[in-house]
């Protein structure tokens, strides 16, 4: 896979020159896919090996119910990550991602960071940095999300809807919640 200017917005590659970047992609194995709007990425209950990184276009990510209904959890699009936590975890995933629109995917094998390379690329120590803090910004809004919907009564739960009018409001926030 070759170097695309949207992956210098993608949190992960936060502070590599597009040298780096591209170095970084053929040491994780970096593939692209094309994929239509309405075409699953990943099935709740899939092993998930390679988070995603949108290159273009927006992928939804919901869970679904026995009878099929779906709660949306986050709309992910250009420059932004998806599964990453599931991949580091060599998990099943929980949830389940469509494309909303026409999209480009690329998916990187993340372990790759986790373990660097025999020739230990320059970049490494920096998207290990980088990896970590996405899944502990992520991590934190989790928790703050746990804490406004375990609130026990009605006046409580409208400190979400301030707190999600906040996260969409705020320019550097990541609308990963996933």
């Amino acid at each position: 896979m070759t170097f695309d200017p949207i992956l210098s917005a993608c949190a992960l590659f936060e502070g590599l020159s597009e040298a780096e970047i591209s170095k970084a992609l053929s040491c994780m194995s970096a593939r692209e896919a094309r994929c239509r709007r309405g075409q699953y990425l990943l099935h709740a209950g899939d092993p998930v090996r390679t988070p995603g990184v949108v290159l273009s276009g927006e992928v939804e990510l919901f869970q679904e119910d026995f009878w099929g209904n779906r709660n949306l959890l986050t709309t992910v699009g250009a420059g932004e990550m998806f599964a990453e936590a599931f991949a580091c975890a060599q998990a099943l995933s929980p949830v389940s991602a469509v494309c909303r629109t026409d999209a480009r995917v690329a998916y990187l094998n993340v372990l790759a960071v986790l373990f660097p390379c025999e020739t230990v690329c320059a970049q490494h120590r920096q998207l290990t940095q980088n990896l970590i803090r996405v899944l502990a910004q992520k991590n934190i809004q989790l928790n703050e999300k746990a804490g406004y919907l375990s609130q026990r009564s009605n006046r409580g739960n409208f400190t979400l809807v301030d707190y999600q009018n906040n996260i969409y409001i705020s320019d550097d926030a990541p609308s990963e919640y996933v």
